[in-house]
């Protein structure tokens, strides 16, 4: 996935801030998620739009 310049917002959050985050919430969030938003927190993707069931969604950011 690409994503706009500048649009990732740093600091990334780490495990720690994730784990903090869980246990306010009362989730488990799932590993997959948990490494992408490591890695694209707050990215603005380039393609900002996905088709399913007949319908299209836009993304605004992660």
């Amino acid at each position: 996935m690409e994503f706009k310049d500048g649009s990732i917002i740093f600091l990334l959050p780490d495990d720690t801030l994730l784990s903090e985050k869980e246990g306010k919430w009362r989730i488990n969030l799932p590993e997959t998620y948990k490494e992408f938003i490591k890695k694209y927190n707050g990215g603005t993707p380039i393609k900002d739009s996905f088709k399913c069931n007949n319908h299209s969604y836009a993304i605004d950011k992660f």
